[in-house]
């Protein structure tokens, strides 16, 4: 069982943020962000430089932290965030 990122991006420029969650390693869901995500997010990131952005990891969560949890805390820093 694997450990729970949880993730920021930033866009340098506006300070405007996307937080995420992952059990795969932070770089892999990065990168797919960048290649295959067809949210508005991932949409968005693929119209600017990559150089406009930061992305670093939050937390990592335990592998036994339940679902639940994991949606608790991913939203606590939504909100932090905003």
């Amino acid at each position: 069982s694997s450990p729970t990122y949880i993730y920021k991006c930033t866009e340098k420029l506006t300070g405007k943020s996307y937080i995420g969650k992952t059990r795969n390693a932070p770089f892999f869901r990065w990168w797919a962000h960048l290649t295959q995500s067809s949210n508005s997010f991932g949409l968005y990131l693929r119209q600017t430089p990559l150089s406009a952005w930061t992305f670093e990891v939050l937390e990592e969560l335990p592998p036994e932290v339940s679902d639940t949890d994991v949606f608790r805390i991913e939203s606590e820093y939504i909100k932090k965030y905003n």
